[in-house]
């Protein structure tokens, strides 16, 4: 009998034992009540990052140093996710020889092929002569005239040239915007010339709803999933966000598939508020938007726009190439094309303009004292972008978001043009011969998938442009916070 008791008091303790083991590993696991650092790097062996796919990547020597040399658009890597991590640390060191090659770094957030972002390197905005203030969004100055951004906005500077960059609220716009004798249309207005890539435009409304149906195409030229993100602000706020996924094919094979559709519409049975909206299209080169069709009749596209009607390049997209017509007041338009099947004659009020080189901006400049000016095109195919003005597809879809001197940073000549630049890139510095940019990235939104977190780095047009960038190293800190100070803090 006293074995039997020894034996129970020994099954209990060993019970208690492994409870108490488990419930800690738990508790340190999961709450993490000292807090958790984990440190991975391109150069340390035992926290070793590895990019994906490697055929994007090539492995070289420089100066007895081991670099990677990224050759294509997007490349990847993953941090093990064992902790509900709150934030992480990233440092990249680099070399980018192109004057006009941004490069993006961001981690998945959603299910979805999704990646939150940041700028780490766009070359035209480093090395500015001018002062820096404020913090996400900073405020570029040539002249220092505001002591802080809040006193910029609050005396918005009407007679000065504004840049933006990587900047998508409507905080630099007159909130008062009203258009004379407004009337909704009787019927929609649809826009049928496909557009290719990103795309940001403004709408307006006054006392009707807000619908709008996004025809969507993949051309699967490239490989990598092909998501469209549509964001839309009104002042201040975004007020709804919509994504189409991938059509199921994430090879470049060329494949068409079906076209895809989503609609948008005002939430509730009240009117949204009246005024101007923002409407961004996040869109790689791999995505046609074939048309969009709106209730709302006053539609301008600001920065750039591409229109794609040409069955010479998209055979499988595109049924008849077609002469594009659009109307802009800008009375200084760029032009460039990819394609020699694009290179033609253009027309920019009435003046004639031969764009025949491939990759290379031709800029078409004209005198007159006409508000609205034509631009026909007789291949489309081209990426065009204006300076201090928009981009309609008929005279009575067009309006001023704005009588500010609104300019979208494009190229280094729009960052000397500006006055002031408003952005939330803050310059990568010098490192010896590389250079190096740092961000705090917020992870409460990530998406973790098999105890991992991946990473893109994004160098739009890498691929098409014959490009290639090196990176000497990457290291990513992950962070969580100790548990009562979380739990102080609420």
């Amino acid at each position: 009998m006293k074995n039997l008791n020894i034996t129970k008091r020994v099954a209990r303790f060993i019970s208690i034992f492994i409870m108490a083991v488990l419930f800690s590993y738990l508790y340190f696991q999961n709450l993490a009540p000292l807090g958790v650092r984990a440190k991975y790097s391109l150069k340390d062996q035992t926290t070793l990052l590895t990019f994906r796919p490697k055929k994007r990547v090539i492995t070289e020597k420089l100066n007895g140093q081991i670099v990677h040399r990224q050759i294509e658009d997007f490349l990847y890597f993953e941090t093990p996710s064992l902790y509900d991590y709150d934030s992480a640390i990233v440092k990249i060191q680099f070399y980018n020889p192109y004057p006009n090659q941004d490069i993006i770094l961001g981690f998945q957030d959603k299910e979805s092929w999704h990646y939150k972002s940041k700028y780490i390197d766009s070359p035209y905005l480093n090395d500015l002569p001018m002062v820096r203030t404020g913090n996400e969004p900073y405020l570029f100055q040539k002249q220092i005239e505001f002591n802080n951004i809040n006193t910029f906005f609050s005396n918005f500077p009407k007679d000065k040239v504004i840049g933006i960059f990587d900047f998508d609220n409507l905080s630099i716009y007159n909130r008062n915007t009203t258009i004379e004798g407004y009337k909704p249309a009787l019927i929609d207005t649809v826009i049928d010339t496909p557009l290719r890539g990103r795309h940001v435009f403004y709408a307006y409304l006054d006392k009707e709803p807000f619908k709008m149906t996004v025809t969507k195409q993949d051309l699967n030229w490239y490989e990598d999933p092909d998501v469209l993100d549509i964001k839309i602000y009104k002042e201040n706020d975004k007020v709804y966000e919509a994504v189409v996924d991938d059509d199921g094919v994430s090879s470049a094979s060329h494949k068409v598939m079906p076209s895809q559709e989503v609609t948008i519409e005002n939430p509730g049975p009240d009117l949204p508020e009246s005024g101007v909206y923002k409407i961004v299209f996040e869109a790689t080169e791999d995505i046609i938007i074939k048309s969009i069709r709106t209730n709302l009749h006053k539609l301008v596209f600001e920065g750039k726009i591409f229109p794609v009607a040409n069955t010479d390049v998209y055979p499988k997209i595109i049924d008849k190439s077609s002469a594009t017509n659009i109307i802009t007041n800008s009375k200084i338009i760029s032009a460039l094309t990819h394609h020699k099947d694009s290179t033609q004659s253009a027309r920019f009020a009435g003046e004639e303009f031969n764009i025949d080189k491939i990759g290379i901006e031709t800029t078409m400049e004209v005198a007159t004292e006409s508000s609205l000016l034509l631009i026909d095109l007789s291949k489309s195919d081209l990426i065009l972008k204006g300076f201090l003005g928009y981009f309609s597809f008929s005279p009575e879809q067009f309006f001023k978001p704005t009588e500010n001197r609104i300019l979208p940073i494009n190229s280094q000549k729009d960052a000397y043009m500006s006055d002031f630049i408003i952005t939330n890139y803050h310059p990568s510095l010098k490192a010896g011969d590389w250079r190096m940019n740092e961000y705090v990235f917020d992870l409460d939104s990530k998406y973790v998938k098999d105890n991992n977190l991946s990473w893109i780095i994004k160098a739009p047009g890498l691929k098409d442009d014959k490009r290639s960038f090196l990176i000497n190293d990457i290291e990513v800190t992950l962070i969580k916070k100790p548990f009562l100070e979380k739990l102080w803090k609420k």
